[in-house]
């Protein structure tokens, strides 16, 4: 019998993104009011908002969670349009499994450690830790409350839970 869940969370765009967006925006007049002076300015209010706007159309986007037997794949779907994968998780190789954000502090203190956030913000994150070859990976992902319960049941050794 086959292990196969798909899961999806739409992500919203973070404060950060969303300043560098309004900042390319800004950028727009004040070419434009310079451009009075130099009129090659022009064409640097024309890439300013040419980059706003693909910019911004790249802030609408969901996380794509798909476990098929024991990989995990993370995939970014942008404008529901376009598919970027993300990584494929060996679960064989995972050294933990948890939604307990305490357990993950030794493995920050190690040297050579990665950490990728693909979660969405007001949904409950889990991490998965896998040791390739001395490189600690860390991933913050959003899983649903039903794939966490079957990486639990199918992995668990590996996964501590908050009680």
């Amino acid at each position: 019998m086959g292990r196969y869940f798909e899961y999806t969370v739409p992500a919203k765009a973070t404060k950060q993104e969303r300043l560098i967006q309004i900042g390319l925006w800004l950028l727009v007049p004040v070419f434009i009011g310079l451009g009075f002076f130099r009129m090659v300015l022009w064409i640097g209010a024309l890439a300013a908002g040419a980059a706003a706007f693909w910019y911004g159309s790249q802030l609408t986007y969901e996380y794509e969670y798909i476990l098929n037997g024991d990989e995990l794949e993370v995939a970014k779907v942008i404008n529901l349009s376009r598919r970027k994968e993300l990584a494929q998780l060996p679960l064989g190789d995972m050294e933990l499994f948890t939604d307990d954000p305490a357990l993950i502090q030794p493995y920050l203190k190690r040297p050579n450690v990665k950490v990728m956030n693909w979660s969405a913000l007001n949904h409950p994150v889990y991490t998965i830790v896998i040791n390739d070859s001395g490189r600690i990976k860390i991933y913050n992902l959003s899983l649903s409350k039903d794939m966490a319960d079957c990486i639990y049941r199918w992995f668990p050794m590996k996964a501590k839970m908050k009680k």
